[in-house]
């Protein structure tokens, strides 16, 4: 698994205001499958997840999750994992000082 990639983009036309768009690599659902939510960012847990496939995944990624959270002393972990299959998205870095 791992986070899709991403670039930023930046318009300079005539106007004197810059602009800045982030640029996301697609999730393809014929290959990665239905968009899915594995630990949104209110808890550590682990969704209920049907597909036993979906929860070996969320498993994995609360483990990371777990490792991230010592690494760092307590102080960051990545949270709101979501995406497909073998791509994920759009992830929540919680921090603490």
């Amino acid at each position: 698994m791992r986070f899709v990639h991403g670039a930023l983009a930046s318009s300079t036309g005539a106007s004197t205001v810059p602009t800045l768009y982030l640029l996301e690599e697609v999730i393809d659902q014929s290959k990665e499958g239905a968009f899915r939510k594995y630990i949104n960012n209110a808890s550590a847990a682990v969704l209920d997840l049907k597909n036993p496939e979906d929860r070996h995944r969320a498993e994995f990624l609360a483990f990371c999750q777990h490792y991230q959270l010592i690494k760092t002393h307590g102080t960051l972990f990545v949270s709101d994992y979501q995406g497909g299959e073998s791509l994920l998205t759009d992830p929540q870095i919680m921090s603490s000082p």
